[in-house]
């Protein structure tokens, strides 16, 4: 994935990037109002020797991008259908009224829960995977 973004400032080896984010229609219809699409905000290192008003190409390892997004979508959700699954089988079985309500909440607790599970395996794996993001090149440089 390769995007583009422009240089905001630059400390201490690391630039501070802002990346245009892409809407759903892509950015290019003028007749709705829906596609004022916020920046983003990345720090990534700054081995091309950029200077703040510079665009530059930033690439993305896709592999890596799919993987954080699965963990981070599935594992939530896994966990709450898991909850719900299990705790519904549990309150079933002993008879309990309004189990769906109780297997209901057991679900949103594993959601929650499954947010210290992300949290551990961010800790790990943040550090290893640095290079997720990088400057490619410099597109265009501010010319002062």
């Amino acid at each position: 994935m390769e995007k583009e973004g422009i240089v905001l400032s630059v400390r201490a080896g690391m630039a501070r990037v802002a990346v245009r984010r892409t809407s759903g229609c892509k950015g290019g219809c003028k007749t709705c109002s829906g596609c004022d699409t916020p920046e983003m905000l990345v720090e990534l290192p700054d081995d091309l020797g950029v200077k703040p008003g510079d665009k530059v190409e930033i690439v993305a390892n896709n592999g890596r991008v799919l993987k954080y997004t699965l963990l981070l979508y599935g594992i939530p959700m896994a966990l709450f259908i898991l909850g719900i699954a299990l705790s519904s089988q549990f309150f079933g079985d002993r008879g309990v009224q309004n189990h769906e309500l109780y297997s209901f909440l057991c679900g949103v607790i594993c959601f929650a829960g499954s947010f210290l599970i992300l949290r551990q395996v961010d800790r790990r794996l943040g550090n290893q995977d640095a290079e997720m993001m990088y400057m490619n090149r410099v597109v265009e440089r501010l010319v002062k």
